[in-house]
């Protein structure tokens, strides 16, 4: 399941908990 974070800076982290890498896609 890939978690997704929205910043206050509408930066959106996806977070995946397999292998915990943070992709930052800029909005």
């Amino acid at each position: 399941m890939i978690v997704e974070k929205i910043l206050n800076n509408n930066v959106v982290v996806s977070i995946d908990p397999k292998t915990k890498n943070e992709v930052i896609v800029m909005g």
